[in-house]
């Protein structure tokens, strides 16, 4: 009697050891998961706020604002403002800075189409050109269109770079058309947007009397 007494009272200890045990590996396992939950949506806050963060352009500096919720939070305003950044690093240049404004305005094409204005640019003697004629240049846009009710969104910019050498002004007039495709934010490309399919057309600017 007694043996079967303390074999019936080991098995509930047993019993009551492995009940706590499981119960502990539950408490675990619901812990792990409520943590993992909370990160996930932690994480996708964090991404739409950092999403809705745009820049728009003021003059020649940009400010920071935050939009309303939106599934595409990118706007005109941050589309004008890739625009004009781009279109001045490119064609407002001048001997000394040529290269650093060039690599810049790279950062927000895509590498095929910064490939092939460089290898236009190079064609032209555009540095060389600089430097042997003491030249700078300077750009006046003088008409944007963006239509962004498609994606990609489609652009077209009409501009006049003044090049300015021996005390003269010659104006040359460029067209181009776009189109504009979402990308990362970051340093280098604030607009979260890339030009890409660039292509110069046909523009006659109107000349004043």
């Amino acid at each position: 009697m007694k043996n079967l007494f303390e074999k019936q009272v080991s098995s509930g200890n047993i019993d009551r050891v492995t009940n706590r045990l499981y119960n502990l590996m539950l408490f675990s396992i619901g812990a792990l998961v409520f943590s993992n939950i909370f990160w996930v949506v932690w994480q996708w806050q964090v991404s739409k706020d950092a999403d809705q963060k745009v820049y728009v352009r003021s003059g020649k500096s940009l400010f920071s604002a935050n939009l309303e919720s939106s599934s595409d939070s990118r706007n005109i305003y941050q589309a004008r403002g890739l625009i004009e950044t781009f279109t001045e690093l490119l064609f407002e240049n001048n001997a000394e800075n040529y290269r650093e404004r060039l690599n810049a305005a790279l950062t927000l094409i895509t590498a095929k189409d910064g490939q092939a204005i460089v290898r236009g640019f190079n064609a032209e003697k555009v540095l060389e050109n600089h430097v042997k004629y003491n030249s700078f240049s300077r750009l006046q846009v003088d008409s944007i269109s963006i239509n962004m009710n498609i994606i990609p969104y489609q652009c077209t910019v009409l501009m006049q770079q003044i090049i300015v050498y021996d005390g003269k002004e010659v104006a040359n007039p460029i067209g181009a058309k776009f189109d504009l495709i979402p990308a990362l934010y970051s340093d280098e490309n604030p607009f979260g947007m890339l030009i890409t399919n660039f292509n110069y057309i046909t523009y006659q600017a109107i000349v004043k009397p």
